[in-house]
């Protein structure tokens, strides 16, 4: 069912289209949550009072917006507004920022060694930089949800990713 239809119930108090909306973004708001508490037990409990945050006010959400973006802003702020007075715990943690995938015992040493890489570049950049990259390969947002999201104009978004592509390549080529 579209979201459109699903929060116009939600307005009128309809829990099931709320379940519905919640069982659809559940991971993708986990995995916003998880790229700012590094922390898979405080990303549960921030994707979860998200989903709370999101429905007591979503009878002020404009239809006519997606919800995703929305419901990102919501989670981000919460995960902010919790770790504040955490500030140094919280710069030792963005060093290690979350892959999508877990590399199992498994894999080779070869894509083990690759990631490590990658971490190691991620986390020399910047947090703007970091931030567009998470938000486009990570949370799987389009172009226009991290428009939305950070309130900056599509053009403006993709001249960031591009940059922040460059400048994590430059990285990640020091590393080889």
């Amino acid at each position: 069912m579209e979201d459109a239809i699903l929060i116009k119930k939600c307005k009128n108090g309809d829990m099931g289209a709320y379940e519905e909306l919640v069982k659809k973004y559940m991971k993708k708001a986990y995995n916003v949550a998880l790229y700012y508490t590094k922390n898979p037990a405080d990303a549960w409990d921030i994707s979860q009072q998200g989903f709370v945050n999101a429905w007591k006010g979503i009878k002020r959400f404009d239809t006519g917006s997606p919800f995703f973006p929305w419901l990102y802003a919501i989670i981000k702020n919460e995960a902010l507004t919790k770790f504040k007075k955490e500030k140094k715990e919280e710069e030792k943690r963005e060093s290690r920022l979350p892959l999508r995938s877990i590399v199992s015992p498994e894999e080779s040493l070869e894509k083990e060694e690759k990631v490590v890489k990658l971490q190691k570049a991620l986390s020399k950049l910047d947090k703007e930089k970091k931030e567009i990259i998470y938000l486009r390969h990570y949370a799987d947002m389009s172009y226009k949800e991290i428009s939305e999201a950070l309130g900056l104009p599509p053009g403006t978004i993709m001249s960031r990713l591009y940059y922040a592509r460059k400048a994590l390549q430059r990285e990640y080529m020091k590393n080889e």
